[in-house]
C-alpha cells in the first residue's frame, strides 16, 4: 500500500471518527510537536469549531506529563494522520459506528492496515460533533461493534448497550479515562504487568486489558483474581474465545495472593469493605507504579467506632450520619496510607452519585520514595479516631 491508498482509507475512517489514538512514538515526535520530552502518544477527536467548519484536534501526551492541543482543518486531516503514521507513530487506531480501524508503519516504512473498516451502508449515521471542549471523551464507544462487551452482556450483537447495563458502561468509560490521564506513568517501553484484585466478573478487566493493547498498542501481561470459582471459570472461558493471551485468571483469596513481580498498575472496582484495604496495601507494598481503586461498603471502622471518641460522639449520635462519616473516614485514611509509600493520591468522582452512591475513585501515582513523616500523618489520625484499619499494615 503506498501513502496516497492510506489517505484514501483515512479520509472514509475520520468522516464516521469518535476517537483516534497514536501510539508508539518515535522520538521524531518530540521535533513534530515541539516539546522537549519524549512524546507517549495523541488522542483525537472531532469538533466544531466556533468560527465554523469541522476540526480535528490531537492531544498529545509527553513524558512529563504534559498534554499539548493542536487543532486541524478536518479536510487536512487523512493526510496529516498519514505523515505521522509513515514518520513519527508507528500505530493508528480510530474508532468509528461501523467498527474500528489499524494502521501500522511496518519495518522497511509502508503503511499496513491491519483492521479494515466495513463497508458504509446499513450503520447507524455517527453523531453530530459536539461543541468545542464539550464532546465527553468516551473510550469505547457504542456500536463499535467491540466483541467483549457482547460477550460480558453489555451491548447486543451490533454493539448497542442494553438499557439496564448503561450505568455500568458509563462507570467502566470513565474509568478508563481515569487511566488514560495516567498511562504516560507506565512503563514506556516492554510489557506492562497489570492486576484487577478483586476482578468479579471482570467488565473493567477485559476494558482495560483492550484499550491498553487494541487501543495503546501495548503488549500486556494482566492477571485477574477473585475467589469465585464459577466467575473465573467464566473469564477464563471469554478470554481464550476472544484469543487474548496476555489476559489470565486466577480463582483465589486476594490476601493470599503474591505478584510475581513488581506491578506497573493495579486496578480494583468496588471490592468491598476491607477487600479494598488489602488491595490498596498489596499494591503499596508491592510498588505498583499506579493504583486505581473504587471502594465499596466501608463496614470496619462503624463497628470499631461502637463508642466514638471524644469531640466526635455528637457527631455520630444518629446511625445514618455515622455510617456516612466512618465512610469518609476510612477512605481519608487510606489516601494517607499510600501517600506514606510514596504516592500522589487524590479522591475524584467516578460517576453522578445518582447511578451509585460508591462514587469515590482513589487514584495514586508512585513519585518518591516511603515517606515517615506521612505516615506519623496516618498514625496520628487513626489515634484521634481511637480505631486503625486492620488491614491497612506497614511493612517497614
Amino acid at each position: 500500500m503506498d501513502k496516497e491508498e492510506l489517505k484514501q482509507k483515512l479520509a472514509d475512517a475520520v468522516a464516521d471518527m469518535r476517537r483516534l489514538t497514536l501510539s508508539r512514538a518515535s522520538e521524531s515526535a518530540r521535533d513534530t510537536f515541539g516539546v522537549t520530552a519524549s512524546v507517549r502518544r495523541a488522542e483525537g477527536r472531532l469538533f466544531e469549531s466556533s468560527r465554523g467548519g469541522l476540526m480535528l484536534q490531537l492531544a498529545v501526551y509527553t513524558e512529563d506529563g504534559k498534554v499539548r492541543h493542536i487543532n486541524i482543518p478536518a479536510s487536512d486531516a487523512p493526510a496529516r494522520l498519514a505523515d505521522l503514521l509513515l514518520s513519527d507513530f508507528a500505530q493508528l487506531n480510530i474508532a468509528t459506528l461501523r467498527g474500528d480501524f489499524e494502521a501500522r508503519r511496518a519495518k522497511d516504512g509502508s503503511p499496513v492496515i491491519t483492521k479494515k473498516l466495513p463497508k458504509k451502508g446499513g450503520a447507524a449515521a455517527p453523531t453530530p460533533p459536539g461543541a468545542h471542549n464539550r464532546e465527553k471523551n468516551v473510550i469505547l464507544h457504542e456500536g463499535s461493534h467491540l466483541g467483549f462487551l457482547s460477550a460480558l452482556g453489555l451491548a447486543d450483537s451490533a454493539g448497542k448497550i442494553f438499557d439496564k447495563m448503561r450505568p455500568k458502561y458509563r462507570q467502566i468509560n470513565r474509568f478508563l479515562e481515569y487511566l488514560a490521564d495516567v498511562v504516560g506513568r507506565l512503563p514506556a517501553e516492554g510489557e506492562i504487568y497489570a492486576l484487577d484484585l478483586c476482578c468479579g466478573k471482570s467488565y473493567l478487566t477485559f476494558a482495560a486489558y483492550y484499550y491498553l493493547t487494541s487501543i495503546l498498542g501495548r503488549k500486556v501481561k494482566m492477571v485477574g483474581v477473585d475467589r469465585k470459582h464459577d466467575v473465573i471459570k467464566y473469564c477464563e472461558n471469554l478470554a481464550g474465545t476472544l484469543g487474548w493471551d496476555g489476559l489470565s485468571f486466577i480463582c483465589g483469596d486476594i490476601e493470599g495472593f503474591a505478584p510475581e513481580r513488581e506491578p506497573d498498575l493495579v486496578l480494583s472496582l468496588h471490592a468491598c469493605d476491607t477487600a479494598t484495604d488489602i488491595v490498596l496495601a498489596k499494591a503499596a507494598q508491592s510498588g505498583a507504579k499506579v493504583i486505581l481503586s473504587t471502594p465499596c461498603c466501608q463496614h470496619e471502622l462503624y463497628g470499631l467506632m461502637s463508642t466514638p471518641p471524644a469531640g466526635l460522639d455528637a457527631l455520630c449520635s444518629q446511625p445514618l450520619i455515622k455510617h456516612k462519616l466512618t465512610d469518609a473516614f476510612t477512605d481519608a485514611l487510606r489516601v494517607l496510607y499510600l501517600e506514606a509509600y510514596g504516592y500522589s493520591v487524590s479522591a475524584v468522582e467516578l460517576v453522578d452519585p445518582v447511578e451509585t452512591p460508591k462514587n469515590t475513585l482513589i487514584r495514586a501515582v508512585l513519585t518518591r520514595a516511603r515517606d515517615l513523616n506521612a505516615r506519623r500523618r496516618y498514625e496520628e489520625a487513626c489515634a484521634f479516631l481511637g480505631v486503625a484499619p486492620s488491614k491497612l499494615v506497614f511493612d517497614w
